[in-house]
């Protein structure tokens, strides 16, 4: 398709609305080039196959011979509807302003989106990386779906994690540094606590290692035998749940009953 002139557009301006703009049909033949009697500088592009554009055509003060403006351009705003008609507008006005200012809109403008683009990119690339990112993710998205008690471990890694780890970047994260948070549970006494981080902690580092957010888990194979699971050292002898079995009814009622529901089954509470 030969290329069209800036200056001479084939087809006559119209006050551009809505309404106007979707009974705008194509033309087998040509691309159409439509201008906004409303708005200077204002054109839609429509392709042969129905694609509608927006693009705005400005000349930069003081580009041209003599301090005169340069010669006429063009800048591409998007694609009609996902930019609508005001929004076009709006950017139009933006353009030429810049363009009055003696300023480039196609490479000023577009330099600077780039750069916010490649910021907003980086610095959500960045947050989904941090550990209270992770362990949102892996709340929804694993806990939820495949544990029932799904919120109690949101809740102990809420408490007992982000607030040590969660504004550093998962693969921050060391063997080390998992060992220094487990000994403050240990020598604070809470090696329930302590049991259960571990626990969970490494469930996280598995996931985030299968998910490929890390390369790997810096609690495999850790070993912390003060904490683990340890056999009871003795067992209710029969007096001991004769006299528990004639007292549960004085805690009154559901608990009495649950206790000797408990005693009768030979199961825990939980």
């Amino acid at each position: 398709m030969p290329k069209q002139s800036l200056d001479k557009a084939k087809d006559p301006p119209i006050r551009f609305t809505d309404a106007a703009i979707k009974k705008l049909a194509p033309d087998p033949e040509r691309r159409r080039e439509i201008r906004d009697a409303q708005t200077e500088g204002l054109v839609l592009r429509i392709t042969p196959q129905g694609q509608k554009s927006w693009s705005v055509l400005f000349r930069v003060a003081g580009a041209g011979e003599a301090g005169m403006r340069g010669p006429l351009r063009r800048v591409t705003l998007g694609a009609y509807p996902l930019i609508g008609l005001a929004e076009a507008r709006e950017r139009t006005t933006t353009v030429l302003e810049s363009a009055d200012r003696g300023e480039d809109p196609d490479t000023s403008r577009n330099l600077a989106l780039r750069a916010q683009r490649q910021r907003a990119e980086a610095e959500k690339a960045q947050m989904e990386k941090l550990v209270k990112s992770v362990v949102e993710r892996f709340i929804a998205v694993y806990a939820k779906v495949n544990t029932v008690k799904w919120k109690d471990t949101q809740f102990l890694l809420d408490s007992y994690v982000v607030p040590h780890w969660g504004e550093r970047e998962i693969e921050t994260i060391t063997r080390a540094d998992a060992h220094r948070l487990i000994d403050q549970f240990v020598a604070d006494g809470r090696h329930g606590i302590a049991r259960e981080v571990r626990k969970h902690l490494t469930r996280v580092f598995n996931w985030a290692v299968d998910r490929d957010i890390i390369r790997a888990n810096p609690l495999s194979g850790m070993e912390r035998p003060e904490i683990a699971y340890k056999p009871r050292e003795r067992t209710l002898t029969m007096d001991e749940m004769k006299a528990i079995w004639k007292a549960a009814p004085e805690m009154g009622y559901p608990f009495g009953p649950i206790l000797r529901l408990l005693i009768l089954s030979g199961q825990r509470k939980t």
